[in-house]
Order: structure tokens, then C-alpha cells, then sequence
């Protein structure tokens, strides 16, 4: 209990960009805001069509969508 937090706001938002956490999903904190864990990125590079193609398609076919995001 001693590390527990008091209240909690799950901000996240499936299938949010960059653009949407600087542009709607900090806009929640506040001078009570204690700790945040922040995770941006994937989904601007694609990362559940690259999940799905590396455990569905060929090897090959895995690399190339792997540049592709990069």
C-alpha cells in the first residue's frame, strides 16, 4: 500500500500518434501529476502492421515492412 498510488488517469489512446500526445493527451496533467510513463512512436512507424506481417509473412517479407518503418 505504501506505494500505491492514490488516484490514477489512464490517458492512452489506442492508435494515437505523436501528434495526438503533444495535442490532446498532455493537456491531462496537472500540478497534482506525480509520475508519468510516456511510450510515443510506434504507431507512427507502423508497428502493429509490422507485428502482424513478422508473424504471418516470409522472413523477407518481414524485413522489407521492417525498413519501411524505419
Amino acid at each position: 500500500a505504501a506505494n500505491s498510488p492514490s488516484s490514477f488517469d489512464f490517458a492512452a489512446c489506442s492508435g494515437a500518434r505523436t501528434g495526438d500526445v503533444t495535442g490532446g493527451q498532455l493537456g491531462k496533467l496537472n500540478a497534482s501529476t506525480d509520475l508519468v510513463t510516456i511510450s510515443i512512436g510506434g504507431n507512427d512507424a507502423g508497428f502493429a502492421d509490422v507485428m502482424t506481417t513478422c508473424v504471418l509473412q516470409s522472413e523477407a517479407t518481414c524485413l522489407n515492412r521492417i525498413a519501411t518503418a524505419r
